[in-house]
C-alpha cells in the first residue's frame, strides 16, 4: 500500500511538471522561474507557408545554444508560447525542422558564430570542374532577433500583475517574438547568353558556375566563402531579329549567392572568380563539344527584392562563334536534345 502511495505521488509530481513547455536541452521547469512569451511569426514577406518553425535560442554571452524550440505553424493570433529563464537572448527564426527544408542542412548549430545552412551535395553531375556541386536549395525564410533580456524583475512583474500594459519596456520585451518577418535569405541568379552560331547547338547547353557560395551564416548576414559549384542547363533559344544564326539563351537557378558579403562582390577572392563554365553540344554527328568559360565577377548586378531575396543578373555575349558544322540529320537537327545526351559524352575537366 505504501508502495502504491508514493508512485501516486510520483505520478502526480510528473503530470505537474509536464505543464511547462518540453524543450530540447534540459531545464528547470519551474514555471514561476521563467516569463511565458508569446511567439507570432508572419511568413508573407519570405512567400512561404511552412509546416514546422524551429526558434533557436542562443546565449548571448558567450554564444551556445541554450534550447531549441519546435512548434506546428497555425493560424493562430499567438502560434505558441516559449518559457523563458533569467538570462539574455539570441533568437534564430526558420522554417521547418532542423534538415527539412529540401536541400538544405543545418551545421554548427550549438553555437551562433557556427550556425550555417548548407546546401546539399550534388552527387548527379557531370562532374568536370575543382570543388564540390551544390543542390539547388529550396527557400530559407529566417529571422534574427538580439538582445532578448528577461531579468527577474521582468519575470516577477508578469506573475504579479498577470499583464504588460502598465510598462512600455516589459511591453516591448514581452512582445519580442511577436510580429517577427522572416526574410528569404536564398539568392536567385538569372543569366542571358548571347551567342553567335547558336544555330550549330544543341540545346539546352550546360553550365558549371564555379566560385559561389553553398552556405548562408546568420549571425553575420553573409554567405560562407568556402567555393562551391552549382550545375544546371540553359535553354530558351530565341534568336535575334532577322537571324537564323545570331540570338541568345537564358536561364536561372536559386543558391546562396556569390562569397562572403551578400550584396556584392567585394568579398570575392581574385583567386576565385566567379566563372560561368558552359558547355555546348553541337549539332554534327560526332557531337563535337565547344567549351567557353568566362570571369563574370564584374559582370553581375544585384537587386534586393521584397521577400528579401537578392536576384543577381548578368547579360554576356560570347567573344568566339559557334563554329558551322554539317547537322546530323533529321527533322530537328538535334536541337531537341535534353540532358540525357551528356550522359554519353566523355566531358573533359
Amino acid at each position: 500500500m505504501r508502495k502504491l502511495i508514493l508512485l501516486y505521488i510520483l505520478l502526480l509530481l510528473c503530470i505537474g511538471s509536464s505543464s511547462c513547455q518540453r524543450h530540447d536541452m534540459l531545464m528547470d521547469c519551474s514555471c514561476s522561474n521563467r516569463a511565458k512569451i508569446p511567439i507570432a511569426i508572419d511568413w508573407t514577406k519570405s512567400g512561404i507557408v511552412p509546416k514546422n518553425v524551429t526558434i533557436l535560442f542562443y546565449k548571448e554571452d558567450c554564444g551556445s545554444l541554450a534550447f531549441e524550440h519546435n512548434y506546428e505553424h497555425n493560424d493562430k493570433e499567438v502560434e505558441t508560447y516559449v518559457y523563458l529563464p533569467v538570462g539574455k537572448y539570441t533568437a534564430v527564426v526558420f522554417n521547418e525542422l532542423r534538415n527539412e527544408i529540401n536541400d538544405v542542412k543545418v551545421k554548427g548549430y550549438k553555437n551562433l558564430s557556427t550556425l550555417g545552412f548548407y546546401a546539399d551535395e550534388d552527387t548527379e553531375i557531370i562532374e568536370r570542374s575543382a570543388g564540390m556541386y551544390v543542390e539547388e536549395p529550396d527557400i530559407l525564410g529566417l529571422k534574427v532577433i538580439r538582445n532578448i533580456d528577461i531579468t527577474p524583475e521582468f519575470i516577477a512583474d508578469l506573475n504579479d500583475k498577470g499583464s504588460t500594459n502598465d510598462s512600455s519596456v516589459i511591453d516591448s520585451t514581452y512582445n519580442m517574438l511577436t510580429n517577427i518577418e522572416p526574410e528569404n535569405k536564398v539568392s536567385l541568379i538569372n543569366i542571358v547568353l548571347h551567342v553567335k552560331g547558336l544555330n550549330n547547338a544543341r540545346m539546352p547547353a550546360l553550365i558549371d558556375l564555379r566560385n559561389i557560395s553553398g552556405a548562408y551564416m546568420p549571425a553575420e548576414d553573409i554567405n560562407n566563402t568556402t567555393p562551391a559549384v552549382i550545375q544546371f542547363d540553359m535553354n530558351n533559344r530565341i534568336y535575334n531579329t532577322g537571324s537564323t544564326t545570331e540570338g541568345n539563351i537564358s536561364g536561372k537557378i536559386a543558391f546562396f549567392g556569390v562569397l562572403g558579403d551578400r550584396y556584392s562582390v567585394e568579398d570575392q577572392p581574385t583567386e576565385a572568380p566567379i566563372i560561368l563554365d558552359v558547355l555546348f553540344m553541337l549539332v554534327d554527328k560526332k557531337k563535337t563539344l565547344i567549351r567557353q568559360k568566362l570571369d563574370i565577377t564584374d559582370l553581375i548586378t544585384f537587386d534586393v527584392v521584397h521577400t528579401g531575396s537578392i536576384t543577381l543578373t548578368t547579360d554576356i555575349h560570347l567573344d568566339v562563334a559557334l563554329p558551322d558544322v554539317e547537322p546530323e540529320g533529321g527533322s530537328d537537327s538535334g536541337f531537341g536534345s535534353g540532358l540525357n545526351d551528356w550522359d554519353i559524352i566523355d566531358v573533359p575537366l
